[in-house]
């Protein structure tokens, strides 16, 4: 039998290491027991799912909305559905949503009882979407709002019923026509054209992917204002010619019967006109500016319509290009002018053209549309000097002129020929001539009256015969 040692206070002692062991052995106890106390804590609790949109719409209805074993789809997957909807703090319950008329500020509330055997946990989603009608229009696009979705134990349950998907009806600004769906699954993002549609009749019609589908949808409500609808823009054109210049005039026609709309006009996402009111049933003309020769995009944004527009919608886009001036410049040089320049524009719109003069800046030539002008500079003599016209994307170049227009003067000579005056010979002499070969027919003719002279000066000065002896003949004849 063992021993027991005691102390003379007659307690037992105990090994240490036995006490290690016990300390270790009840905290592993405790840890173990919170946990438990921790999963039986959260067991119950249903946690809200959040889920994406749909947006995948080539593949829509995706595959796994609907489980397997769930031989149902749009409203026979749930049984007893229910909507309680609240107006103006009054409550009314329909099993029926489509005949259920919605206004501006309602809340509606989603339930249903169970699912359909083999549908357990589906998700489901209650979603309002923006539209352009208060019916439904297949053509239109419906973007989603807002939504609540919930699948599995998210959606309640334990007795108490499933769903309670709460959701209110948004202001006119937000969606002025609506329409809210209770459908398997996320929500689509976009309901029409450019998205994809719940029910397997919509998606045929339109040529959707999936046509033969399952039908998503379990219930649904139109409503809105209807005749709240965007301002549209009717026309668009762009004119060089204006009292602003070049510039392309919006028509904005506001279609709404009751609330004035207001818009942005924007150019390359820059807003040159803000604010634009345009009366109820009435066009506005709004101008956007452009250079002669630019490509820009004009838009119009919709903000306001008896409140804001969150988010602003842009209803009009468009780019435009510019070509409004075609210059040209011939430069010519002539010793009567000095340098021409003709300027021609055969566009519309008039610009201004810069001449320079051995690169600087002598003159700025306005020209017409469809039009043109003229300039001349003088040039001295001997002036070497360099021109060139720019403007409106034109450059015509460097030209270089010289001004030599005065020819230098000539020296000629004319020789005079020898002539007899009296007994001696008088030897022509050559004459300087100076001037141009016009002189030559009047020192042709002097030359020919020299020569005429001195040959009758020889005639005169030439000895007489003697007519003595005919004197004593005849006096010795009586």
């Amino acid at each position: 039998m063992a021993q027991v040692r005691t102390t003379g206070r007659g307690k037992h002692l105990r090994p240490r290491s036995s006490r290690k062991v016990g300390f270790a052995l009840g905290l592993l106890i405790a840890v173990v027991g919170g946990l438990f106390v921790s999963f039986a804590s959260s067991a119950g609790a249903a946690t809200e799912a959040t889920v994406p949109a749909i947006t995948d719409y080539a593949t829509y209805p995706q595959a796994g909305l609907i489980p397997q074993g769930c031989n149902h789809d749009g409203a026979g997957v749930l049984v007893g559905v229910s909507y309680t909807i609240t107006h103006e703090g009054v409550d009314r319950t329909s099993t029926n949503l489509s005949a259920e008329q919605l206004f501006i500020g309602d809340t509606v509330k989603m339930s249903w009882t169970d699912y359909a055997p083999g549908c357990e946990g589906i998700g489901v989603s209650l979603a309002v979407k923006s539209t352009d009608h208060n019916i439904f229009v297949l053509s239109d696009n419906q973007a989603l709002v807002s939504y609540q979705y919930c699948s599995g134990s998210d959606c309640g349950g334990n007795g108490q019923g499933f769903g309670n998907l709460t959701i209110q009806v948004p202001s006119k600004q937000d969606a002025c026509n609506f329409q809210f769906d209770a459908v398997i699954g996320p929500p689509l993002g976009v309901v029409g054209p450019n998205g994809s549609y719940y029910s397997a009749a919509s998606r045929s019609q339109a040529g959707k992917p999936n046509p033969t589908g399952p039908n998503m949808l379990i219930g649904f409500s139109n409503g809105g204002k209807g005749e709240c609808v965007a301002p549209t823009v009717a026309n668009a054109t762009q004119a060089c010619n204006t009292d602003s210049g070049p510039s392309v005039d919006v028509e904005i026609t506001n279609l709404d019967t009751n609330d004035i709309a207001t818009v942005d006009v924007l150019k390359n996402g820059t807003v040159v006109n803000s604010g634009v009111q345009i009366p109820v049933g009435q066009s506005v003309h709004s101008f956007v500016p452009f250079d002669v020769s630019e490509t820009g995009t004009v838009s119009v944004v919709w903000t306001d319509s008896a409140g804001p527009v969150v988010p602003p919608k842009e209803i009009y886009s468009h780019e435009f290009t510019f070509d409004c001036i075609h210059p040209g410049a011939t430069i010519t040089h002539s010793c009567d002018e000095g340098v021409h320049i003709h300027f021609t524009n055969t566009g519309e719109s008039p610009l201004d053209m810069t001449v320079t003069k051995g690169g600087n800046v002598i003159d700025t030539v306005p020209v017409p549309g469809n039009g043109s002008a003229d300039r001349t500079y003088a040039m001295a003599e001997d002036e070497t000097a360099t021109y060139r016209v720019t403007g409106g994307g034109f450059d015509s170049g460097d030209t270089t002129f010289t001004h030599d227009c005065v020819q230098p003067s000539t020296t000629t000579s004319t020789t005079v020929p020898d002539t007899v005056q009296g007994n001696e010979i008088v030897r022509g002499t050559t004459l300087p001539r100076t001037g141009s070969s016009s002189t030559l027919p009047m020192s042709t003719l002097a030359g020919v009256l020299l020569m005429t002279g001195g040959v009758l000066l020889a005639l005169v000065n030439r000895p007489m015969p003697a007519t003595a002896t005919t004197t004593s003949r005849r006096s010795r004849g009586r």
